[in-house]
């Protein structure tokens, strides 16, 4: 995260993001057990296939082995052409993750609310039945 949010001097929005972080970085906010459990899918043909030897090749092993120390449960070679094809040949990954992880997060995100009603997708979409006119 730290890498991802941090100063990019060929552009300003960065720049005035990078007033956010933290200064001690993201690295504190993670649990030693936060990944147990979680089930991880490596698009590993699509992504991270690295001719042996090739430096990636080696750092992507390295964190994968991490991975799978802290427990987390890599699923291996996940095939990727059912949502790839769905997909334009200008693919926008982002979207194609939020729609993949959408029903689980919503759920569990309605859940820790205090004061919504809605407490799951189910609920939403009987709330948007109801009141469609608005």
């Amino acid at each position: 995260m730290d890498a991802i949010a941090g100063l990019d001097y060929n552009g300003n929005a960065i720049i005035e993001a990078s007033k956010y972080i933290p200064s001690c970085g993201y690295r504190h906010f993670l649990k030693i057990d936060g990944l147990k459990g979680k089930r991880l899918g490596l698009f590993r043909n699509e992504f991270i296939n690295f001719d042996k030897g090739y430096v990636y090749s080696e750092a992507f092993e390295v964190h994968l082995s991490t991975l799978r120390q802290k427990v987390a449960v890599l699923v291996e070679n996940v095939n990727a052409s059912k949502y790839l094809s769905a997909c334009s040949t200008s693919t926008d990954y982002e979207a194609l993750a939020i729609t993949a992880e959408f029903k689980l997060a919503i759920n569990s995100y309605l859940k820790e609310l205090v004061l919504s009603p809605a407490r799951s997708l189910k609920d939403l979409i009987a709330f948007n039945d109801k009141f469609s006119e608005l």
